[in-house]
């Protein structure tokens, strides 16, 4: 469909292309320049239509692998505190699984003892974490002005694969500490107080409080970037009114009616100053190349355009650095 587009173009827009530039559309796409229709997937509009004029403001997919990667981290330190807390308390159960042994119990069956012990908990912190997405998305839908969704049957793919990643994640932050367990050997933790392989054991457990503390700093560090950010994007002085200020999208479709309407809203007693105008700032522009009176057609510039009416500088507390803005005392082309 693509290809039948194209042709579709070379046929209409090309000989357009060659009266106004004076040049073919062949050599103009050859100097870097693109004209035409491209198809889009839907499922990827949001995140990855790359265009400056979308309908709504597109996502930005590094969010995405931002937030996914704070929550991984989150994980990491969890698992990694996890571990350290079961190596720690790993003397009080040394006799444990000294008896164990005495009795008969195989090294595999101790192994699977601590892998299901870790693997209940993660399930555990599963259903929790669920309860607290439903208990605060309300309130986190108000701080970020989102309408997000958490709906566990909706797909039936999502609970299958949050079972699969608690149990994954209990058996990778269990496995050192059942290993360990079930490695104390009868004679050593019954005959005293300390259980064997201290060393080996302390030196990896300071390897994972370095490793956490690690990963905590650096979360604590992006997240105070972000919020600095934030701050500063909500307090930045952007050169216009925002605030107080109500926007009518679509008001085009009005055609001429426009004046009358914009008259009407003029008048009520709450409107300060009315005004319309084809964009509003930061969303988008027309952008049109011109060329100034008595010079060569290669003397081009091209200008970012609104069109707009009388008011326009005072609805938005505009101030013009230099030139004036539509005088009603003076004449001057309007656009319907």
């Amino acid at each position: 469909l693509e290809e039948r587009l194209y042709e579709m173009v070379v046929k209409y827009v090309g000989p357009i292309v060659q009266q106004a530039m004076g040049i073919y559309l062949e050599p103009f796409e050859a100097a870097g320049n693109s004209y035409g229709y491209r198809l889009l997937p839907l499922t990827d509009i949001h995140l990855r239509s790359g265009l400056r004029f979308d309908l709504e403001p597109p996502g930005n997919p590094l969010y995405v692998y931002l937030f996914l990667g704070a929550a991984i981290m989150v994980l990491v330190i969890a698992g990694i505190n996890f571990t350290n807390l079961a190596t720690a308390q790993s003397s009080g159960r040394s006799k444990e699984v000294g008896l164990r042994k005495v009795v008969g119990s195989r090294k595999p069956q101790l192994i699977s003892q601590f892998l299901t012990e870790s693997v209940v908990l993660s399930l555990l912190a599963l259903v929790v974490a669920v309860v607290l997405v439903y208990i605060l998305l309300p309130a986190y839908n108000n701080l970020i002005r989102m309408d997000l969704d958490f709906n566990l049957l909706e797909h039936g793919w999502i609970l299958p694969v949050l079972l699969i990643f608690a149990v994954l994640i209990g058996i990778l932050s269990g496995s050192y500490p059942a290993f360990v367990l079930a490695s104390f050997r009868p004679s050593a933790v019954l005959s005293s107080n300390k259980s064997s392989g201290g060393r080996n054991k302390g030196f990896l457990r300071n390897l994972l409080i370095v490793l956490q503390f690690t990963t905590t700093m650096v979360i604590l560090l992006v997240t105070a970037v972000v919020n600095r950010q934030l701050v500063f994007m909500q307090n930045k002085d952007l050169g216009f009114q925002k605030e107080n200020v109500l926007v009518i999208h679509r008001s085009d479709v009005l055609g001429s009616q426009i004046y009358a309407f914009k008259e009407e809203i003029g008048a009520h007693s709450n409107v300060i100053v009315a005004a319309n105008s084809t964009h509003i700032p930061s969303g988008g522009f027309w952008g049109n190349a011109h060329w100034l009176e008595g010079r060569g057609a290669d003397d081009i510039y091209t200008l970012a355009m609104y069109r707009t009416s009388y008011d326009f500088d005072r609805a938005l507390d505009l101030e013009l650095l230099e030139g004036r803005f539509f005088s009603r005392d003076m004449s001057c082309l309007l656009y319907t």
